[in-house]
């Protein structure tokens, strides 16, 4: 059985993200904790971006946040952009984010849920 923790990104592929149709993958960081992930074929996720200047977005920074790494371009996380996925659509493991960024995240979420 393929480990999908908390904190660990995968490649995803979906044919929802596309607007023709094809295949297309992202990058999703696993946001939900482990025993809700060993207990279901689905995990929640927030999607991963290039585009470092959305205003609900957490940069990475690759030698302080992870704990392993395989994303090549300039990154962040959406964290107003989470959904539910089944683990059959993920491809590989791109690596890990440390546990103080997944703090800050849910932070940042909690605060953008808040009155």
């Amino acid at each position: 059985m393929t480990d999908f923790t908390r904190g660990s990104i995968w490649l995803a592929k979906s044919a929802r993200w596309s607007a023709d149709g094809t295949e297309h993958k992202r990058p999703v960081l696993i946001v939900s904790n482990n025993k809700y992930n060993s207990n279901s074929e689905e995990v929640i996720c927030m999607h991963i971006t290039t585009d470092v200047r959305h205003e609900c977005s957490l940069m990475l920074d690759y030698s302080h946040d992870m704990e392993a790494n395989r994303l090549v371009d300039a990154s962040a996380v959406r964290y107003d952009a989470i959904a539910r996925y089944p683990v059959r659509i993920f491809e590989k493991k791109l690596g890990a984010v440390k546990e103080e960024k997944l703090a800050e995240l849910v932070k940042k979420l909690v605060a953008l849920l808040s009155k």
